[in-house]
């Protein structure tokens, strides 16, 4: 890393959330004492981790959505507090949606979040029963098929994904419009990377995002329980809370930077 950083005048990192990851950071560190430039639509850990530096820049949420740059959103919920009766409700109305949307002549694919393995078993299983004509797939970290997998549902030949936290940073499928969340994040940046995957656009023919869950599940952080509310408008909510959220990080790093500031003021003070 110390070679790349002698031959580089600076460093521009995406995806700066995850800068405190062992590789990432050794990067980060690399270059220091050269400008670092950081870019995240969540600049914000859960564990309160400082990103480092300052946020000199913020494109709010709600800017993006007047400007067109994100899809309207729709959330659709089922009530159910036990586990089977929640997924089977959740698929239903996955497909029904999927079938709608391309009975309008819209070029969509439903993506169902588990988020582990067996319960991604699981759930693809029930897609297969209740639609085996829209082949649904199975994509995670260690099966084999997953390259032929990915095409098929890029190519259209699939059209719902079941996943464990698959297909997210990097990947860019616009078609995936439908967002069957069979478990839910806890965290509300996680929440908001998972949404913000549906809400692309795209000159191709597709329309705006749905997201189902069950709202019968009580364990939902305090951070996201507006969002589950009864009859929620995601569109408003998700860009109040991410504008909050921001507004809540940048006070972090102002408190935190108040030390060395003040430390700064004394060392000059005490210049002869």
């Amino acid at each position: 890393m110390a070679g790349i950083a002698e031959k580089c005048s600076h460093l521009i990192l995406d995806e700066a959330h995850h800068v405190k990851a062992a590789s990432w950071h050794g990067l980060r560190d690399a270059f220091d004492g050269k400008p670092v430039l950081q870019f995240t639509a969540t600049p914000y850990r859960e564990d309160r981790s400082p990103l480092d530096g300052q946020i000199i820049y913020d494109y709010p949420l709600h800017k993006a959505q007047a400007a067109d740059l994100f899809k309207r959103i729709h959330f659709r919920s089922v009530f159910h507090t036990e586990q089977d009766a929640a997924d089977r409700a959740i698929a239903e109305r996955a497909i029904a949606q999927l079938k709608e949307d391309i009975a309008q002549g819209l070029d969509h694919r439903v993506m169902a979040r588990c988020y582990r393995k067996a319960r991604a078993e699981q759930v693809v299983e029930i897609y297969r029963q209740m639609a085996p004509e829209l082949n649904p797939v199975l994509v995670i970290s260690d099966h084999k098929d997953t390259d032929t997998q990915v095409a098929s549902l890029r190519s259209g030949e699939s059209q719902v994904v079941v996943c464990v936290n698959m297909l997210a940073e990097g990947f860019d499928l616009p078609e995936l419009k439908i967002a069957a969340m069979h478990d839910r994040f806890k965290s509300l940046g996680i929440t908001l990377q998972f949404v913000g995957r549906f809400t692309r656009v795209s000159p191709k023919s597709i329309g705006d995002a749905t997201i189902i869950a069950n709202t019968g599940d009580e364990e939902v952080a305090i951070s996201l329980q507006r969002l589950y509310d009864e009859d929620p408008d995601w569109n408003k909510l998700i860009a109040e809370l991410s504008f909050d959220r921001i507004e809540e990080e940048k006070r972090f790093l102002l408190l935190q930077a108040l030390p060395r500031a003040r430390a700064a003021r004394r060392a000059r003070s005490n210049v002869p």
